[in-house]
């Protein structure tokens, strides 16, 4: 398994499991006593040039985009590839060194707090990151509301990764939590030098709305073709070939509801050569009968719901 597949799974992981999570923030390791300098010389100082500041990169943001189970919007950097399920955004970059994880965690009950979800966050990730180590928290800002950050770092699969966990409380909604990890790189400065930048970007984008409801039935198109999902000839087409086609195919799928807004499940149950493609058939299941869709993970067009769906938040797969 890729570092890329294994940090996915902790940041889906973490983040749908928060508020089961126990534990406490690591501590900070104790500073190193350092010996007493030696007193210097003194000497007239010699005037300087004035510095010049250090100019931070400027990154170009592409189109703005909505998570309506999460209730936010947010940007990220053009060339990077993003995919969105229920409350959960996941952002990477082409060569999969660079991820960052945002979603909404549930309020389970008026005790809870920013500290308290971060804690329990940071102990759930500490369980699958070897040698995982947590800065002291600090205050952080995201969409015009006060949290707390922690710089973090561990190593993954014999790679060592840096990066940052931000919470905030967005409100009704419940508590949102954003997760970077970045392969530090030969020069072990990937984070600092190209990661964080990233990271502060998509943030500083962040803003927040009143989510829209996982019952709602008109967030997202329904076909007008009925044969649209149902047969071979006409099928789903969410594109990413062998590698991106099967989660993009998930991400499509869990974001499908029965026609009043009911629960479904999916099963694939095989793949069948048609045309110059290859399809994949899910049983769906939730609905008053069984039901077969057939996907096509080699083709695109902008995805809709079949006829007898709806959808949880609007279908955010892009062309990739």
């Amino acid at each position: 398994m890729s570092n890329y597949l294994k940090i996915r799974g902790i940041a889906v992981v973490c983040i749908l499991a928060l508020t089961a999570c126990g534990g406490q923030i690591l501590p900070t390791p104790s500073p190193v006593p350092t010996n007493t300098p030696f007193p210097t010389a003194t000497f007239t100082p010699q005037p300087t040039h004035t510095p010049i500041p250090t100019v931070q990169p400027t990154l170009a943001l592409g189109e703005r985009q909505k998570v309506d189970a999460g209730g936010y919007f947010f940007q990220m950097p053009l060339g990077f590839e993003s995919q969105i399920r229920t409350t959960q955004a996941t952002i990477n970059n082409k060569d999969n060194t660079i991820l960052i994880s945002m979603a909404i965690a549930p309020r389970s009950d008026d005790s809870q707090t920013v500290e308290t979800v971060l804690t329990s966050f940071l102990a759930n990730v500490s369980k699958n990151v070897k040698d995982f180590k947590a800065d002291k928290p600090y205050l952080a800002t995201v969409g015009k509301i006060d949290g707390l950050a922690v710089d973090v770092a561990g190593t993954l699969i014999g790679v060592k990764n840096t990066g940052r966990v931000t919470v905030v409380d967005s409100g009704q909604s419940g508590f949102f939590v954003a997760f970077a990890l970045v392969v530090d790189g030969a020069d072990g400065k990937r984070w600092e030098s190209e990661g964080s930048h990233v990271f502060d970007a998509i943030i500083s984008s962040i803003e927040f709305y009143e989510p829209v409801s996982s019952s709602a039935t008109g967030s997202c198109a329904i076909a007008s073709d009925p044969s649209y999902g149902y047969t071979q000839e006409n099928p789903i087409k969410v594109g990413g070939d062998a590698f991106n086609g099967p989660p993009r195919e998930r991400a499509y799928l869990d974001n499908l509801a029965g026609p009043n807004g009911e629960k479904i499940s999916y099963e694939r149950t095989g793949s069948s050569d048609f045309g110059d493609t290859i399809l994949d058939a899910f049983a769906i299941t939730g609905l008053s009968k069984i039901v077969t869709l057939y996907i096509d993970e080699y083709s695109y067009s902008e995805p809709q719901a079949p006829v007898g769906f709806t959808c949880l938040s609007t279908f955010s797969l892009t062309k990739p």
